[in-house]
This record gives C-alpha cells, sequence and structure tokens, in this order.
C-alpha cells in the first residue's frame, strides 16, 4: 500500500533511503519528492525494490465500469479501453480512447445553432438541433440576412481601408509641413549670412573712402602751410598733389 499517501495499492513503486517507505511514483513526485513521514528527500534519495514491483504488479484489481478482473500492471492498458457509458447519458458506451471521436456524434452533446453565424446564440443538444433550426427566426430568414451580413462585412473593410488610407495621409501632410519648415529655417539662416557678409563690404567700402578723404585734406592743409613759409616749395607740392 502507498503509506500515507493515497493508501492504495502501489503502482511503480519507489522506497525512500532513510525511511524504508514505499509510495507510488505518482503520488510522491506530487509531494515534490518530500517524505510525508519524515519531511526528507529528494528525487535521487528514492530507488526501485524489484521484488515490491513485481509483488505490486500482481495484485488483482476490479474495473469499476465493467467489473473485469486484471492485474495491477494491465489496468492502464485496459482503462483506455474499456466501454464505459458517456457521461452525458446518450446510451452509447465508449473507451476513453475514442471520446473525442464520440463527441463528433454523442446526441447529448451541447452545441450551437447552425445560424449562428447569422446572430442566433442560442446553445441546445444535438438531438434537439433539427426542431430548434426548423423555429430559429434566424435561420428562416437566411436568403434575407446572410446578403445584409456579406454587405455589411465589406462596408466595415472599406471603412477599415479609409481610415488607414486617412491617417497615411495625415502623416504624409505632417511629413510635408516638417520639411517646409527645415527649408524656410535653411533659407531664413542663408539670408543671415548674406545679410551679414554685405553689411561688412559696406562698412569696409565706407571706411577706406573715409581713410581716402582724410588724407586728401592733410595734403592740401600741408602744402597750404609750406607754401605759405616757401612759395616755391609750396607750388612744387600743389603741382604733385594735382597730378
Amino acid at each position: 500500500m502507498c503509506d500515507n499517501i493515497c493508501y492504495l495499492p502501489l503502482r511503480n513503486p519507489l522506497t525512500h533511503f532513510k525511511c524504508g517507505i514505499s509510495f507510488c511514483q505518482n503520488c510522491i513526485a506530487d509531494y515534490q519528492y518530500k517524505c510525508p513521514v519524515c519531511r526528507e528527500g529528494t528525487s535521487k534519495d528514492y530507488y526501485r525494490v524489484r521484488s515490491l514491483m513485481e509483488q505490486s504488479a500482481r495484485i488483482r484489481v476490479v474495473c469499476s465500469s465493467c467489473k473485469s478482473q486484471m492485474n495491477l500492471c494491465d489496468f492502464d492498458h485496459h482503462k483506455l479501453n474499456c466501454a464505459t457509458p458517456c457521461e452525458r447519458l446518450c446510451g452509447i458506451s465508449v473507451s476513453a480512447s475514442q471520446l473525442k471521436q464520440h463527441d463528433t456524434v454523442c446526441a447529448r452533446l451541447p452545441v450551437p445553432c447552425t445560424a449562428s453565424d447569422l446572430g442566433c446564440e442560442e446553445v441546445v443538444l444535438r438531438c434537439d438541433l433539427k426542431t430548434h433550426t426548423r423555429s430559429c427566426p434566424h435561420e428562416i430568414a437566411r436568403d434575407i440576412i446572410k446578403p445584409l451580413k456579406e454587405d455589411k462585412h465589406k462596408l466595415e473593410e472599406l471603412q477599415r481601408t479609409q481610415l488607414a488610407n486617412q491617417r497615411r495621409l495625415q502623416k504624409n501632410v505632417l511629413d510635408l509641413d516638417e520639411e517646409r519648415k527645415r527649408l524656410l529655417q535653411r533659407e531664413s539662416q542663408r539670408n543671415k549670412e548674406r545679410e551679414a557678409d554685405g553689411c561688412f563690404c559696406i562698412q569696409m567700402c565706407s571706411d577706406e573712402e573715409y581713410n581716402n578723404k582724410t588724407g586728401a585734406t592733410m595734403c592740401l592743409v600741408l602744402t597750404f602751410i609750406i607754401g605759405m613759409i616757401c612759395p616755391p616749395i609750396g607750388v612744387l607740392l600743389v603741382v604733385r598733389v594735382i597730378r
């Protein structure tokens, strides 16, 4: 028996080194290999006893569904193939390996209405589906509702496309506006540089003209003074200045 856990016949028994107590492999794994008695242990602290495994495999068990008797080592295989009554009480017995296949034909399986694509939210048993379909307003008006549904779907798709195009256009407009601002800023900077260069040239020219006029005036004053002191030299200087 699986001590202190499931208290059932041992299945794939593992024995704890320290305590010497045996547990089912799945049971002790659920406890993360911590012994429920000493509260110690890891997966490496257990070993298999061959004689115990052989003994547990020969234990006779009875299937609760079909009442067949068998060895414990054969129970897992039998469970997959043992035919049991459908839990939905449809009257058919199926094995565990055929449950999915049975769901496709089970008369008492809840299924949606055949007009669920048209908006009917009713869920009925498969055996009552035909009766419901004959009275379902969505199914009765299928020839009218289905084209309307398709047109609505196309309209929604068109609206999504238009919205995407509108967003793309808005983004392009914003990008063009940003580019325009960059170009205007660049042009303004160039104009400022040109104006600065023009003012410098004008200032240079004005200073040069001023220096020329001042020099000429000084020459005339000096010539006049020298002419007052020594007329011959003054006459020569006046001639030189005129040249």
